[in-house]
């Protein structure tokens, strides 16, 4: 997960013997277009296996740390079709430590997106640095949308979750609007403002994530329900994250670990054995 000391545990395992490490993270089954179809196999060996694990054919395995992963429903879906046997390691952390972390990496998003400055029209322009003020007034929308619209989960179908989305957006549209901040990207459904049940996009790549097209290359960064980095609260209710893996994968496939615990060691010292 976002903010868990996944970098950590990626330089870990990079210094370990016959392991072949991604660089950098690898958000391939995140980008949208994978919501709307499934790839090829040659797709996937040509912009995915090639490109994130060239050192795969010396290797005794592949590793790679892609926290956008379980924001996208889709993924699970995608990757246990063409990639089934993985294995999948989960890392937690409190979820109020993990939530400010979240708030103060993705301070630029929540910053300078356009129409994020413009709901916070009202009350001037939004401050040039994270301060404890904001923070908890986001928090407080954060909280007042999983009371009111519930925890959202989805199944990585987007025929399923394209209503379900549709409904959970014009919930939060209507909570985001009694706390002040309207329009407000944490309510779109797959980056798309006001959705309608009988209007599915027709492309993903033509909607819109932070202002930006998906198809320059943010496409990762769309979910069904909101918006990535607007939901840095959401984003530490990880049962809802993790369950479509492990209906998919089975549980037996996904180790959880927390921070801060020494299961998280145990694992880089039985992987180094």
């Amino acid at each position: 997960f976002q903010k868990c000391a996944t970098s950590f545990v990626r330089n870990t395992f990079r210094k370990m013997h016959r392991t072949c490490v991604a660089e950098g993270e690898t958000p391939y089954w995140a980008r949208v277009n994978a919501a709307w179809e499934r790839p090829s196999c040659p797709q996937v060996q040509k912009h995915y296996l090639s490109r994130a694990f060239p050192c795969i054919a010396t290797a005794d395995f592949a590793f790679e740390k892609s926290p956008t992963l379980v924001a996208q429903p889709w993924a699970a879906k995608r990757m246990c079709e063409l990639v089934p046997n993985v294995r999948i390691a989960a890392i937690v952390r409190d979820p109020v430590t993990r939530a400010h972390s979240a708030f103060v990496q993705c301070w630029d998003w929540i910053r300078n997106a356009p129409t994020i400055v413009h709901g916070w029209g009202s009350r001037g322009q939004p401050p040039d640095h994270p301060t404890p003020k904001l923070f908890h007034e986001l928090v407080e929308l954060e909280v007042a949308i999983v009371t009111e619209c519930g925890v959202t989960s989805s199944t990585g179908n987007f025929q399923v979750d394209w209503p379900a989305a549709v409904n959970f957006s014009r919930c939060c549209t209507t909570v985001a609007m009694k706390h002040g901040h309207s329009p407000w990207p944490g309510c779109d459904a797959y980056g798309v403002r006001k959705p309608l049940v009988h209007q599915p996009p027709k492309d993903l790549w033509a909607t819109r994530s932070h202002g930006i097209p998906a198809s320059r290359g943010l496409g990762w960064t769309l979910t069904p329900f909101g918006g990535y980095c607007l939901d840095f609260v959401r984003g530490g209710l990880y049962f809802a994250q993790l369950r479509p893996w492990a209906e998919l994968y089975g549980a037996g496939a996904i180790l959880v670990m927390s921070l801060p615990n020494s299961s998280v060691r145990r694992l880089l010292l039985c992987s180094g054995s």
